[in-house]
């Protein structure tokens, strides 16, 4: 297995370097020494030490999008500019005004010449010579460069993170060590429960990073706004529930946002279900992985539950920060109250300021006419109606309209995640992030004076008629 080293490097700026093999490179100039290989006089190349790296402009530019907080507004702004005007869009100047100081923790995986390797565009090439690939898993630009940043994107709309890419050490755990396999089967994946471990191989490799682009995005995005902010930067460990957990894809992608976010944050208390015990054994194994690489306490607590119903909470108590349910509920077929059995009897282990995400699939259930967005609305609103203590925070109609019962209301979410077997690999899901009452009103409330649309080309039924249209996902479109 190659060889990966990981180093924080602060940058000093950026040029452009000599073509080679005819795609454009960036050189990264640091304040810090890296190991990296250099020709001699010889035209030999030889180990040692260097204070750069090359990286190709396309992913450099794309590692930007994925680590740099508000750059994907900046690069959408001078994608249109490029279209209108013929320029080049993103220039190799601001890119480096943009990262001039920027803290980085990189990636350097060590190939051989004539080895094989994956781009981080998930290109397959061959090394002409020794060769340090570099992956830039995190990036903090300086306060005068996220000043600049800000100023320039403020007067632009906010956007919902819907695109990530699976982080370098879970790809490479869940491929290369444990064998993973990019199969989609939608039938196939309709049924997890007696799974065997080659089923529940193609399934790591397919769905889980789907789940954890999902469930990522969904909580990078609630954790930009302030009351929310606020409220997590108090804490120094959370408690973690999730439910027909599989192989955690929907846990990873909430420890990465919370990671990310919350630096107060050191340790993390997870109890996950599921009925499939090899599932949770994978699960267990990306969890140690996971407390390895980022250096953080976490604790898992699994329990191999098979569900006669979903009125029994395995004898928990109420103290969850998260709970997840992540495309568990269409599976189970003979319960067509699913949605509302399961919202009443687990929502009430929400802690005071906790955060409850309920997320499946769009398709329906062959017992009945009505699709799953339909039956997750109208259920979870019953549920709400006899637990007075709860209300909705997403999407923000069902804020608005709590008794809602339409049966032409399906709402649905375009995510996709990218990783070395599949670019923008995409799904359509529908969830609710439920809350306490009293944290939903110390977060704001939403105004009824737009089209909020809660599919990309529908507009909730009960605000269709406002003029000025909002992402229905995004909180922060319109809190008073």
């Amino acid at each position: 297995m190659p060889q990966t080293t990981t180093y924080n490097v602060s940058v000093k700026y950026i040029t452009m370097t000599e073509s080679l093999y005819k795609r454009q490179k960036r050189c990264v100039k640091l304040k810090q020494k890296i190991t990296g290989f250099k020709q001699n006089a010889s035209n030999e190349y030889i180990e040692t030490e260097v204070d750069y790296f090359n990286i190709p402009f396309d992913s450099l530019v794309k590692q930007c999008l994925d680590n740099i907080e508000g750059f994907a507004v900046l690069y959408r702004k001078k994608e249109e500019e490029a279209t209108q005007n013929n320029s080049t869009g993103i220039e190799t100047a601001l890119l480096s005004t943009l990262l001039q100081n920027a803290d980085l923790t990189i990636e350097r995986t060590k190939h051989f010449a004539g080895e094989e390797y994956t781009s981080y565009s998930g290109e397959t090439s061959i090394c002409r010579h020794d060769y340090y690939t570099t992956i830039i898993t995190s990036i903090k630009i300086s306060p005068p460069m996220q000043q600049l940043l800000d100023k320039k994107i403020n007067y632009l709309p906010p956007v919902l993170k819907t695109n990530t890419r699976l982080p370098d050490y879970l790809e490479r755990y869940i491929f290369d060590k444990l064998n993973a396999q990019y199969a989609p089967d939608f039938e196939r994946a309709k049924n997890n429960l007696y799974s065997e471990h080659s089923d529940n191989l193609k399934y790591l490799g397919t769905y889980f990073p789907r789940s954890y682009g999902e469930t990522f995005c969904i909580f990078d995005s609630l954790f930009k706004n302030q009351s929310i902010k606020q409220t997590y930067e108090l804490k120094q460990t959370v408690n973690i529930l999730s439910i027909g957990c599989g192989m955690g894809g929907d846990t990873l992608g909430l420890l990465t946002a919370v990671i990310r976010h919350f630096s107060n944050i050191c340790s993390f208390h997870i109890t996950a279900i599921d009925g499939n015990a090899d599932a949770l054994e994978i699960l267990t194994s990306i969890i140690g992985e996971c407390r390895r690489y980022s250096h953080k306490t976490i604790s898992l607590d699994t329990k191999n539950i098979i569900f006669q119903d979903l009125k029994t909470t395995a004898s928990l108590k109420p103290s969850f920060d998260f709970i997840l349910n992540s495309k568990m509920i269409n599976e189970l077929s003979q319960n067509l109250a699913s949605y509302y059995d399961f919202t009443k009897t687990w929502l009430p282990l929400l802690s005071e300021t906790g955060l409850f995400m309920l997320l499946d699939t769009t398709n329906k259930k062959e017992e009945n006419s009505l699709y799953n967005p339909i039956l997750m609305n109208l259920q979870i609103n019953k549920a709400l109606k006899e637990l007075s203590l709860y209300q909705t925070l997403l999407p923000i109609p069902c804020n608005l309209f709590p008794n809602c019962n339409a049966t032409n209301c399906f709402t649905q979410k375009e995510f996709t995640v990218s990783h070395s077997k599949c670019q923008h690999d995409k799904s359509n899901v529908a969830y609710r992030i439920l809350c306490q009452r009293l944290f939903a009103e110390k977060i704001g409330k939403p105004k009824n004076d737009k089209a909020y649309r809660i599919h990309k080309e529908n507009p909730c039924p009960y605000t269709a008629n406002n003029t000025a249209e909002a992402d229905a996902y995004l909180l922060d479109s319109n809190i008073s």
